[in-house]
């Protein structure tokens, strides 16, 4: 990438001023440029704007190069200022480089316009790096003589031979002299006589390594006799050389004189101190140890000798070191201790705590401290009752926290409540969230239906002393309700006898209240699955004593009509004994289909396809003004169940959610694919994990008082007027999906429950809930119809029927339809007869509870006579997994469920022969 160049150009002439560039460019720039003119114009360029050179023609129609250079002087910009002009004379362009032009180029010339630019920005470039290079020396000398003049220590240089080179203005006042008459004089004579070998053997050693060294010397100033801390060491040039000697002092008179007068008094204090019995130790401004007493000694198992003069970090336990030497510091500043807690270190490694307090001793300017002095107190063994009493209240707490017990105080006289941390947790809030008022408490978290109770047990426990346990809902920030039990404690009374204070504790159980609700739940549920058994069994047997009487009464008004003429006044009441018949017809099957002992037809089924198809015949029977929502999961999995079964089911709950509507309203029909969990389980005791679908059926309407919810699926159960229902529509609901392997729940949730359920219906009246095991196998295609002849038969039939009424009715009903019919009352007299006329017997109808022989020994002894007839089983009552059973195996070859009519018999029958 090309460099960056700015140019300031003074042309009149535009084209000129574009050679110019594109020469430039050549020699490698990225020009940007700015054409002037007057004098403005190149003022207002260079006050606005960074330039990194000037071109300039030397003379144009109102300006000139001797202006602009001018004016560039005036700014005090280093710019590079080229003459670029076809008639500038030698002598011109000579004197313009002498007022401050870097050089000139003639027009006809410019091919030598980009070196001389990039000469000219390197001179430009160095110019300016040397100008930086010279204020940054100017300003570190300055620094540096400011640092130096500024110390309040002295400072001096003298060369080899101890001739002053330089002495601050702290040395020179101290000696009472001005710098000239110090320099180049010897610092010899000031130095105090008994001093002066040593301080001459310390500079002779400073001309061999290390070259440093550190002494003390008194020396004579406009005070008098003073103490000097020196530090010499010597500057050397690049061959190794002593070229001057540097020395920083320091006045250490005061010190020195509070050393003596510690020496003096050094056997009074030692003797003092070493009778004390707390640790006393004293350490200078150097942090070095000048006196440790005896309780010191026996502290730290360390004798006074050994640590006299040493550095006081060494009492300090190695992790502590730091943290200690800190507080050192302060102390040595003038920081006064009153309870500060160090750790101190025996020689055999145990570590004692102590609390201390210190105080300084100063100079005499009151100012300078010289040394400290600290008194300790051994707090060891109280910091490990405090730990222990620390340990013993976090076991406390998470005792607490494992059991859900928070322990409380009741300041009753201040009303101020004191909590434990298990305590918060109960109520879900951070400590200190509450002022700690009796009232505030009960305001923000008592459930309000329990507030009275808790204000009526606080006046008992204040006026009565008769402190009672109490339960009560706790309303936690986010909303959520918890259960609480609190078992007051000991109560502490004042002097007037009046309770001053109450101790007490509170158990979470929320968990245990929750268990208990679900065990109630699930009990109810269990007895209620029971009950639903026992009325299923019992229904089951009404039903096969019904159908039963049933099957004779259809079949002989069966036979009455059609012996009776058109214009026979009778033939009404046969048909209206008829109808009578057919709906005791449709009780016993509601009956048996809530006992799951109807017969039906299992295929994988297609539950979106179920849907869809009683959905067509909804929207043609229900009212116009009511709403219907289809909402169906797509692919919905498929059941095993019977289509009929399952139209009926949906049916049924349209028809009672259109009554419950009045008619109007939204009925929602809702399929989807779930997987039921043990959380369901838990809740659900009768229901099982899984793959289920999960259809159901919701209505906008009143819903279903609490009352009647458990007899909701009994039979005959209903609240509907009299003569307006039979009372089976939810009970065939609920032996259907029984029978299919499912099950099937009410609810009418409140309308604070439609808003916490996710995915609740709105407006949502009543809602049934059926779930259906899932089937892995395809859904069946329908199997084609066998037209055949009504009202015709033939063949030889062998009814077996022990009720007379069955037996008789249907032989009329075969002979009447063309067949040769013989008649068995029990499974004996039945083999007998097959065995006389087995040549002749094209098929068997036989009824499956046959007294003396049970269906299977029948069957079986039939087959032993002749494995080729075919055998119908009928009943008004039986297991459908059984007939399932003996259809599967081949054992028997159709089922006729009573009551049967005539088109029916025959149809059955028929089918039968022509299979064989």
């Amino acid at each position: 990438m090309k460099p960056a160049l700015r140019i300031v150009i003074i042309e009149d002439n535009p084209d000129d001023a574009l050679l110019v560039v594109r020469e430039v460019e050549h020699a490698g720039y990225a020009v940007q440029a700015q054409r002037v003119q007057t004098a403005e114009e190149l003022r207002d360029a260079l006050a606005q704007g960074t330039w990194d050179l000037v071109l300039a023609d030397y003379s144009l129609p109102h300006f000139s190069a001797t202006e602009g250079l001018a004016i560039l002087k005036e700014t005090g910009l280093d710019v590079p200022f080229i003459i670029v002009s076809g008639k500038i004379g030698e002598e011109m362009a000579v004197q313009l480089m002498k007022d401050g032009a870097t050089d000139y180029v003639m027009k006809d010339r410019l091919a030598r316009l980009g070196p001389a630019v990039q000469r000219e920005l390197r001179e430009a470039d160095e110019r300016c790096r040397k100008r930086d290079a010279e204020r940054a020396l100017a300003e570190s000398e300055k620094r540096y003589r400011l640092l130096v003049e500024s110390q309040t220590d002295l400072i001096v240089r003298t060369d080899p031979e101890g001739q002053l080179l330089y002495a601050s203005p702290t040395y020179c006042a101290l000696f009472g002299k001005t710098p000239q008459e110090l320099m180049n004089s010897s610092y010899q004579p000031l130095i105090h006589p008994d001093d002066l070998p040593s301080v001459e053997h310390t500079v002779a050693d400073l001309f061999h390594p290390p070259h440093t060294y550190h002494y003390e010397e008194r020396a004579m100033t406009v005070g008098g006799w003073r103490w000097i801390e020196w530090t010499a060491h010597a500057e050397l040039d690049t061959q190794g050389t002593v070229v001057a000697i540097v020395g920083s002092g320091r006045d250490i008179t005061d010190r020195k004189q509070v050393e003596d007068q510690l020496h003096e008094t050094s056997d009074y204090l030692n003797n003092l101190l070493d009778c004390a019995n707390a640790p006393i130790i004293v350490w200078d401004s150097a942090y070095h140890i000048s006196l440790f007493n005896h309780a010191f000694e026996r502290l730290t198992g360390r004798s006074a000798s050994n640590v006299l003069g040493r550095e006081v970090d060494l009492l300090f336990p190695p992790d502590k070191r730091e943290e200690s030497l800190g507080n050192i510091h302060r102390a040595s500043s003038g920081e006064r201790w009153e309870t500060v807690e160090i750790d101190i270190q025996h020689m055999d490694g145990t570590v004692r705590t102590l609390l201390w307090n210190s105080a300084s001793l100063y100079a005499p300017d009151q100012t300078t401290v010289l040394a400290t002095i600290a008194q300790g107190q051994d707090i060891t063994d109280r910091k490990q009752m405090e730990e222990k009493l620390r340990m013993s209240e976090a076991d406390l707490q998470q005792a607490q926290a494992v059991a859900h017990v928070g322990s409380w105080r009741w300041d009753i006289a201040h009303d101020e409540f004191v909590w434990s941390d298990e305590m918060c947790r109960i109520f879900g809030v951070a400590p200190h969230a509450f002022t700690g008022s009796v009232q505030d408490v009960i305001a923000r978290a008592i459930h309000p239906d329990d507030r009275a109770r808790i204000e009526e047990s606080n006046r008992t426990i204040i006026e009565d002393h008769n402190p009672q346990p109490l339960e009560y809902r706790i309303v936690w920030p986010d909303g959520s309700v918890h259960t609480a039990w609190v078992k007051p404690g000991e109560m502490t009374l004042g002097d007037k006898g009046h309770v001053s204070s109450l101790t007490g504790v509170v158990l979470d159980i929320t968990d245990r209240k929750r268990a208990e609700a679900e065990r109630g739940a699930m009990q109810a549920q269990l007895l209620q699955s029971q009950k639903m058994e026992a009325i299923g069994q019992l229904a089951g047997g009404i039903a096969h004593d019904f159908n039963n009487l049933l099957t004779g009464m259809l079949g002989n008004i069966a036979i009455i009509r059609g012996d009776l003429p058109a214009s026979d006044p009778l033939l009404a009441n046969v048909l209206a004994a008829e109808t009578a018949a057919h709906q005791a017809a449709d009780l016993t099957k509601g009956l048996l289909a809530f006992s799951r002992r109807a017969m039906v037809s299992v295929v994988p089924l297609d539950m979106a396809e179920a849907v869809d198809t009683t959905l067509t015949i909804l929207k043609q029977s229900l009212p116009a003004s009511m709403t219907i929502i289809r909402d169906v999961e797509q692919p919905a999995w498929s059941v095993l169940a019977d289509h009929s079964q399952i139209s009926q089911v949906i049916l049924n709950l349209a028809v009672n959610a259109r009554d419950a509507m009045q008619g109007k309203g939204t009925l929602t029909i809702r399929l989807r694919n779930v997987q039921i969990g043990e959380d369901y389980i838990r809740t659900h005791p009768f229901a099982r994990t899984g793959d289920f679908v999960h259809l159901s059926v919701a209505d906008t309407g009143a819903g279903i008082p609490p009352e009647i919810r458990s007899h909701l699926f009994e039979p005959f159960h209903t609240t509907k007027p009299a003569g307006s229902g039979t009372g089976m529509g939810l009970s065939i609901v609920y032996g259907a999906i029984k029978q299919a392997g499912g099950w099937v729940t009410a609810d009418s949730p409140s309308p604070e429950d439609v808003c916490s359920i996710q995915g609740a219906f709105p407006g949502v009246g009543t809602v049934f809930d059926i779930f259906l095991p899932r089937c892995l196998d395809e859904p069946s295609s329908p199997t084609a119809p066998i037209h055949l002849s009504a009202n015709v038969c033939s063949g030889t039939i062998l009814v077996v029927e022990d009720e007379p009424v069955v037996s008789a009715v249907t032989q009329a009903l075969l002979t009447r339809s063309g067949c040769t019919v013989l008649t068995a009352g029990d499974g004996a007299s039945a083999l007998a007869t097959f065995r006389e006329h087995g040549n002749d017997v094209d098929l068997i109808l036989l009824d499956m509870t046959m007294p003396g022989m049970t269906t299977d020994d029948i069957v079986r002894a039939i087959h032993d006579i002749n494995a080729h007839v075919p055998v119908l089983l009928t009943s008004g009552y039986t297991s459908s997994d059984t007939v399932k059973c003996m259809l599967a195996e081949g054992t028997v070859q159709g089922f006729l469920p009573k009551p049967y009519e005539l088109h029916e018999l025959l149809s059955t029958i028929n089918q039968l022969l022509q299979r064989t």
